[in-house]
């Protein structure tokens, strides 16, 4: 029940209500019992107003929306991705969730989630100056956050629905790749140069030749390996920041790959490690960290004589991809070889691919037409 009243000049309302909740007893047990619960808010300059303001009251309350719980929008997500998400989660995926959250915290400060309309979501994302594919997935994840409120009882309305998104096109990162021969000359010198002590240069290998991500290879163990079937199962990816193996991206992400058997005969010269990782050092026994591969990646290169900016370990993933399409290999089973979710994100990514793929297709179609008219042509002035 709400109670409007006056205090000097303004209006209040004062809404009450008996809750059943489940209680935990002093002795350790619980028991269904009524909490009351209270709101009251002032400073409502007109009766209308404070009459409004209790009116929405009632119905949340009559829908069964906590009407007490007011977090912020800020707060509010951070509980939420860290009871939800974080053992779920890779750590590279739970960074961004902490970006997320700064970004928030940022912008609305403690700004109470009820009190933030649509248009103030709307200036929010607005100030993203990131590429518009990120500032999608990071709709995505509000998004979540407030869905999960709402069912929560929390709030009642979802005010990230129907929100224009922009991004700066300028802000995407080209997708880097190597020509055939300077991909065929990196791994010349990376198999010319390797040394079973220093497992990074294994790995690079093995990036080229499997397009597998960096935690897929680095959390990959011996029982992982079928060297008679030349076969690598993917079913989990490394962290390296707890050292132990999580899930994999996604489900599609699970999968087994076949390789070349000079690869796996590369792999198994790693056996003298002593390591369960195949990637595992002699000292640590675990496999090298992105920034130690990455470092030798760059000599690498500098050996290879390659020059090119922001290249980095998951690049030689877009390597692999470029020696499979010049094979012939169709996209379908590239695709199913990345552990892509759907044929459609393999070829978004490599749209430059398919638009070179194009430019052939067009001039062999003109020349193919071309023959046939000419041979046409030229018939006709025989006969």
């Amino acid at each position: 029940m709400a109670y409007i009243t006056k205090r000097g000049k303004v209006w209040q309302v004062r809404h009450s209500r008996r809750r059943k909740k489940i209680v935990q007893q002093p002795d350790g047990s619980y028991k269904v019992d009524y909490v009351l619960e209270q709101v009251s808010k002032s400073g409502f300059k007109t009766k209308r107003t404070a009459q409004e303001y209790a009116a929405q009251l009632e119905l949340e309350s009559a829908k069964g929306y906590d009407i007490t719980a007011n977090p912020s929008f800020a707060e509010y997500f951070e509980d939420w991705y860290i009871e939800t998400k974080k053992d779920k989660i890779r750590n590279t995926t739970l960074v961004k969730y902490i970006q997320d959250s700064k970004r928030l915290y940022d912008y609305f400060g403690f700004e109470k989630l009820k009190k933030i309309k649509r248009i103030d979501y709307q200036r929010f994302m607005n100030t993203l100056d990131l590429a518009p594919d990120s500032v999608k997935m990071i709709n995505r994840r509000y998004r979540a956050c407030i869905r999960y409120a709402i069912r929560d009882g929390i709030i009642s309305r979802d005010f990230t629905d129907g929100v224009e998104l922009k991004g700066n096109d300028k802000q995407s990162r080209a997708t880097q790749y190597l020509s055939l021969a300077e991909i065929k000359k990196l791994l010349s010198v990376a198999i010319a140069t390797r040394n079973p002590r220093y497992t990074s240069s294994y790995m690079i290998i093995t990036a080229l030749l499997t397009g597998a991500r960096y935690g897929e290879i680095a959390g990959l163990q011996w029982s992982d390996l079928d060297s008679k079937a030349n076969t690598i199962r993917i079913n989990k990816s490394y962290n390296q920041n707890t050292k132990t193996n999580g899930p994999t991206k996604n489900l599609q992400s699970i999968r087994t790959i076949i390789v070349s058997p000079t690869l796996v005969k590369l792999m198994l010269e790693l056996k003298q490690n002593g390591s369960n990782f195949i990637f595992g050092s002699v000292g640590l026994k675990i496999p090298p960290a992105t920034n130690n591969v990455g470092s030798v990646l760059r000599n690498l290169m500098k050996k290879a004589k390659i020059t090119k900016k922001d290249f980095v370990f998951h690049s030689l993933r877009h390597c692999h991809v470029a020696l499979l399409h010049s094979q012939g290999i169709d996209w379908y089973a590239i695709s199913k070889r990345l552990g892509h979710k759907d044929l459609n994100v393999t070829l978004k990514i490599y749209a430059y691919m398919l638009d070179e793929d194009k430019r052939k297709s067009d001039t062999l179609i003109s020349n193919k037409l071309e023959k046939i008219v000419q041979q046409n042509v030229q018939q006709k002035y025989n006969n």
